[in-house]
């Protein structure tokens, strides 16, 4: 009878492996300060697997960038979600990541990078279009947007134009790399969708919405509507209403007129067209001054 008692509490206890009293003899000696020579080999080498993630990081990017199809698939998702992210919190970094990630697409074959990294622009897009539906219709219980949501939005805009112009081709039909027609019209698609979330957006001012698509649809509109047509087709209409209404500032406004006649020119204006467009900006800013002088005197010394 006392042996059974015995046994049952003996089957009741979980018996540990050779590695795990190994390891619990290795951590009790190194917290006694009595650590052995083989206990000072296994803590060296955990100090090395963290350090790894870091060493790791630099070996991948260097590899993506001469060898990207012998990255594994688990290596491409942790590479595309630490430049993307990067590049959306830091507007100075958009571009260089945009550069990088079209190195990568035009060295590999698999075409796992741009997919994967597609699908991310996709689903970050498809998430931040959200809170924008429900701006119209905020109640006043609820918080308030993120202050970096509109930088986040106008980074993205300035990752992806990059990445279209950074293309060999700039859009072209022609594959390059792991590149086909279907991947431009999927940047040139998010591009467009990007700008129109920008003139929804309630988190910017006029001047940053208008100045954040001249600069995007400056360098890559062409590309832009030769991938994607009917996506530029509703950003331009979108430009229209928004240089029709009111609210809009004079300036910002002329420079709406600007993007819409340059997308009518076959994006490139004439050295008429420039020219007058120049010479509207300067009564524009001479009459803004203007206004400002004429205000009373302490208003002026408050700005």
């Amino acid at each position: 009878m006392q042996r059974a008692s015995k046994m049952s509490k003996y089957r009741g206890k979980t018996r540990l492996t050779r590695a795990q009293r190994k390891k619990r003899e290795t951590s009790s000696n190194v917290e006694n300060g009595d650590a052995t020579p083989s206990a000072q080999a296994t803590s060296k080498m955990q100090e090395r697997r963290y350090d790894a993630p870091t060493k790791g990081r630099v070996s991948i990017v260097l590899r993506a960038l001469s060898e990207p199809d012998l990255l594994t698939p688990v290596e491409v998702d942790c590479l595309v979600r630490v430049v993307f992210w990067k590049a959306i919190n830091d507007d100075d970094i958009a571009e260089p990541a945009a550069t990088f990630c079209a190195r990568v697409i035009t060295a590999e074959l698999d075409g796992v990078f741009i997919s994967r990294l597609l699908w991310t622009c996709r689903d970050w897009l498809k998430q931040h279009d959200v809170p924008l539906r429900r701006s119209a219709a905020r109640v006043l219980w609820e918080p308030q947007p993120q202050q970096d949501a509109g930088n986040q939005l106008t980074a993205f805009v300035s990752f992806m134009a990059t990445l279209l112009s950074s293309l060999p081709g700039k859009g072209t039909a022609a594959s390059v790399g792991s590149c086909h027609t279907g991947h431009i019209f999927c940047i040139a698609a998010l591009l467009c969708d990007a700008c129109k979330l920008v003139m929804r957006s309630p988190e910017m001012d006029h001047h940053t919405k208008v100045e954040c698509l001249r600069r995007a649809l400056t360098t890559t509109g062409e590309a832009a509507e030769r991938g994607a047509p009917t996506r530029m087709a509703a950003l331009v209409a979108c430009l229209r209403d928004a240089f029709l209404s009111s609210d809009v500032p004079e300036d910002d406004r002329l420079t709406l007129l600007e993007l819409i006649e340059l997308r009518a020119s076959g994006w490139k204006l004439s050295r008429e067209q420039q020219l007058s467009y120049a010479s509207l900006d300067d009564a524009v800013g001479d009459e803004c001054d203007d206004v400002q002088n004429l205000s009373p005197l302490p208003w002026r010394i408050a700005e």
